[in-house]
């Protein structure tokens, strides 16, 4: 038999530490949209060899701390032991597909929503064990959640929308989550060595058209016909495409505004601010249906992108 590879203190603590980071922003609740962020920063910092190691430790941390909130858990809630430890296999399946995002060569526009089937499909089981328990108590729980929220009306209504959103938004969901996970992660490895982290160069193929097309569609035909299959499937495909279409749209608007003339500060400040108008009301509606037209927009529209349009600045 071989020997078991021996690591020194410092290895060690290369691999438990951002473990340890990832599982306290997971059960942080404000900050567990970004939990695989410093798994990402290994895999920029220290390659792929490294980001896989340290992807490995953090399942296995997290696996062995949602075990102890199992065993903590059991006997005090009317959840069962099983759904809890399907509701684990979330994070272990979004780190997969963190991890198949960096190693796989291929077009970025072909790993990520690749990226988020696996994520999902870590997700789809403790999600439907978990709506199964919106019928009887869990149901309860449900309505006095929104009793709470100051919501009213019937409970059952509020619970099969609520049954509704998660579904039709939880592809998406994925989808953005890795994107923002390996765009932070890569921008604070970047900035620390004096580069720019640019999404000038991010363009998806003219065929993605089709699926934009495909997702509005089914969403329409869900709509009159009242197909719940239809309606989840249309809008995870429509929301997705539309993301890497709005993707395409900041890559122009960096583009155009690097054309002008504008420093990388100032192309940066393009995803902050659209970062920020997404959380103002009524602004936020226009930045997520403008974007996504102005990334489709290039399919008629030719803005002088690439490598030879590059170095070009009007003054």
């Amino acid at each position: 038999m071989g020997d078991f590879p021996r690591f020194t203190r410092g290895q060690l603590l290369a691999l438990t530490v951002p473990a340890l980071i990832s599982v306290a922003l997971f059960y942080s609740g404000i900050f567990s949209f970004i939990f695989a962020v410093p798994l990402q920063v290994m895999f920029t910092r220290h390659g792929v060899r490294h980001g896989m190691r340290v992807a490995v430790s953090t399942a296995a941390v997290l696996l062995v701390v949602h075990m102890v909130q199992v065993a903590r858990l059991r006997g005090l809630t009317d959840v069962s032991t099983g759904v809890l430890i399907l509701d684990a296999l979330m994070p272990v399946g979004f780190l997969t597909g963190l991890v198949l995002f960096n190693v796989l060569s291929r077009p970025w526009w072909f790993r990520l929503p690749l990226a988020g089937a696996v994520a999902l499909a870590g997700a789809l089981p403790g999600m439907i064990s978990l709506m199964g328990l919106t019928e009887g108590a869990g149901s309860e729980q449900l309505a006095a959640v929104f009793q709470a929220l100051g919501v009213g009306g019937n409970w059952e209504l509020w619970i099969d929308l609520f049954r509704q959103v998660l579904f039709s938004t939880v592809g998406f969901g994925m989808v953005a989550g890795i994107a923002v996970n390996w765009w932070f992660g890569r921008a604070l490895v970047l900035r620390s060595r004096g580069v720019s982290a640019s999404l000038r160069s991010a363009r998806v193929p003219d065929q993605l058209i089709w699926f934009l097309i495909a997702g509005l569609a089914l969403v329409v035909l869900a709509w009159l016909q009242g197909s719940g299959v239809a309606r989840v499937i249309g809008w995870n495909t429509l929301l997705v495409s539309a993301f890497l279409f709005a993707v395409q749209g900041l890559g122009l608007i960096q583009h155009l505004l690097h054309l002008r003339g504008v420093g990388e500060a100032g192309q940066r400040m393009v995803l902050t601010l659209a970062l920020i108008l997404m959380v103002v009301p009524g602004l936020n509606a226009i930045v997520t249906g403008g974007l996504p037209l102005f990334g489709v927009s290039e399919l008629w529209i030719d803005y002088k992108r690439g490598e030879h349009n590059e170095g070009y600045t009007e003054q």
